[in-house]
């Protein structure tokens, strides 16, 4: 019964990893729903026991919050389910969150977690590739050839593209995606496809160049408020008073809030992209901090 169980519940942790989750006790709790769902009578004792441990109720302790995951035990649970090496870092990192006391600390650990769930999401570029974000085009365009419908003709490109380029700077920017290696031409298909899945500048970098992009997208959201109707934009805003712990704990929402939308743009389970969004999210002083 324990080496079935056992070999259940590290196939449940390959299907649904460690990765999926933003904290230990989720990821536990996952575990012990889907092995019940195959095993009734399957407790969190019996996890415990699949995962390394004495039959105790630990795991449903770390579950509640109510316990830590040490360092040598998070070792034990990466053995009994043999993780690959990615998601063993990012199961020590939600490990590491279980034990921090203090705001800050769990702030850290927590940026930790987020930015080792990015690599796993995205290809971060290289210095000598920020011209990608010399132009806002270019992201659209390489998100363009996913769409069904997508023409490699430029003119075409030009055509559907929002705000309008023409089709030279079209041809340019396929140009360019080449030479960075974010598409390439696949001769099979007769079409250019994207060379990684997402693309990341990183949390924290920012270089002349993305703040340059950033600075171009600005425009693009006041023109989207007086051209698109309604049903077709959402735009929205909030003003709050806030200290500088929760200033930190929102930008940690909203990193974590964008790593969610690019693992639902990969989910292709209710069909395939019929078009490129963009998805600008700010947060910035309105005032000067009290002394």
């Amino acid at each position: 019964m324990h080496s079935e169980t056992r070999t259940i519940v590290r196939e449940l942790s390959h299907k649904h990893p460690p990765s999926s989750f933003y904290s230990a006790g989720e990821f536990f709790r996952s575990l012990h729903k889907c092995a019940k769902a195959e095993t009734k009578a399957y407790s969190y004792r019996q996890l415990s026991l699949d995962l390394g441990f004495a039959a105790t109720n630990l795991l449903h302790l770390i579950v509640q919050g109510k316990r830590p995951l040490t360092e040598k035990a998070a070792d034990r649970i990466v053995d009994a389910l043999k993780l690959d090496k990615e998601e063993s870092r990012y199961f020590m990192a939600l490990a590491k969150l279980t034990r921090g006391k203090e705001s800050a600390e769990r702030a850290q650990s927590f940026r930790e977690a987020l930015e080792i769930r990015g690599s796993m999401l995205s290809s971060r570029l290289e210095p000598s590739q920020h011209s990608y974000y010399s132009e806002s085009h270019h992201a659209v365009i390489r998100e363009m050839l996913l769409l069904p419908d997508f023409q490699h003709d430029p003119a075409w490109i030009a055509e559907r593209i929002r705000p309008r380029i023409s089709a030279e700077e079209a041809e340019a920017s396929l140009k360019l995606l080449e030479k960075l290696e974010l598409i390439r031409y696949d001769e099979g298909a007769g079409r250019w496809v994207q060379t990684n899945v997402s693309v990341s500048s990183g949390s924290e970098e920012v270089t002349p160049m993305v703040r340059s992009y950033h600075e171009m997208v600005i425009p693009e959201v006041l023109e989207a408020l007086k051209s698109e109707d309604v049903d077709r934009r959402s735009v929205s805003g909030l003003v709050l008073s806030v200290n500088s712990t929760q200033f930190e704990q929102i930008k940690q929402e909203m990193e974590l809030f964008q790593q969610r939308l690019l693992e639902l743009e990969m989910d292709r389970s209710s069909g395939q992209p019929r078009q490129v969004v963009k998805v600008n999210v700010q947060l910035y002083p309105a005032t000067s901090p009290s002394p």
